[in-house]
């Protein structure tokens, strides 16, 4: 039976051992420190809660004013807290997603064509595969969170136009050595041109 939606969204959905084991635990009512939680509100941090309240209590809040780049003051904001980390940014070179995934779409359609093959990171970001599927993106991953040379030819036989390797910067390993002389090959090769991309 032919499916209503586009073939890019036939996933194999089945729930997979891990969610199994997950939920026997949480069924058995044993003790659970889940490191894949990324809500801040459900995992027992204390923050300033009226500071909060005042603050969604303003005025300011009851006029809709979009802005593509996201909100200037939120922008700004950012920009204060990294130029007091010594690492300055404009507020006009900021982006501002509702998450992660709509991040890694926007990434994928601006630097990707359809079809065009890009080097991740497992274990990585879980969405990866439905993000590339209805980016029309193919994912080629790698096992390891180091990064070379080797790897990169290893793994650049579907001679991908973009060289991407998402990572989170907690767990994602390279010596500025290593990283230059993986950046200098990757430009010799058939690339759009080598990114780095870091969440």
């Amino acid at each position: 039976m032919q499916s209503f939606f586009a073939r890019r969204t036939a996933w194999n959905l089945a729930t997979n051992r891990y969610t199994e084991a997950l939920e026997a635990h949480r069924r058995a009512g044993r003790e659970l420190l889940d490191l894949t939680a990324s809500n801040p509100t459900t995992v027992g941090l204390r923050y300033r809660e009226e500071e909060l309240l005042r603050a969604l209590a303003r005025r300011e809040v009851l006029v809709y004013d979009p802005q593509p780049k996201g909100l200037l003051a939120a922008r700004e904001a950012i920009a204060d807290y990294y130029a007091e980390r010594r690492s300055p940014v404009s507020p006009d070179d900021l982006l501002l997603t509702t998450g992660t995934s709509e991040a890694y779409s926007f990434v994928f359609r601006l630097l990707c064509d359809p079809g065009d093959a890009v080097l991740v990171p497992t274990p990585s970001y879980p969405l990866f595969d439905f993000l590339a599927d209805l980016q029309d993106v193919t994912l080629v991953p790698y096992s390891s969170y180091i990064l070379t040379i080797q790897l990169v030819r290893m793994r650049s036989g579907t001679r991908p136009r973009n060289c991407i390797a998402f990572a989170r910067p907690t767990v994602w390993q390279s010596s500025r050595t290593k990283f230059s002389s993986t950046m200098r090959w990757a430009k010799n090769r058939p690339f759009r041109s080598p990114r780095i991309a870091k969440p």
